[in-house]
């Protein structure tokens, strides 16, 4: 009765590990295919930037993490060129400084500098 017991529960446990592996082979497939749509339009452009053929670069960007993907594909999206030496976009809170705020700020910043 035991050696019986013994085979069921092999069984149920053989049953259990061709779940798990059925399971974990979607999974990586599932991960592959959303790698691969985020990689597509990123895959583009850097061939085009580094001369690369798309594979060697479609094998380098498999072993890359997720965070370095995404900010290639921030960096490649992007359309818009910036100019060199052009205007800043970028908006400061405050606006310019008279002659002595500036000076002002400069000794307080330079008397934290001293204290610290």
């Amino acid at each position: 009765m035991n050696a019986e017991l013994l085979i069921k529960v092999a069984d149920v446990l053989d049953a259990l590990a061709e779940r798990n592996d059925k399971l974990a082979a979607r999974n990586a497939e599932m991960e592959t295919d959303a790698r691969k749509k985020i990689i597509e339009p990123v895959l583009e452009r850097l061939a085009f930037v580094t001369g690369e053929s798309h594979d060697s670069l479609e094998e380098k960007l498999a072993k890359v993490d997720q965070d370095m993907i995404g900010l290639f594909s921030k960096l490649t999206v992007n359309d818009q060129v910036s100019e060199l030496g052009g205007p800043d976009t970028v908006k400061s809170a405050s606006g310019s400084l008279t002659r002595d705020e500036s000076a002002s700020a400069v000794g307080d910043s330079f008397l934290g500098w001293i204290v610290s």
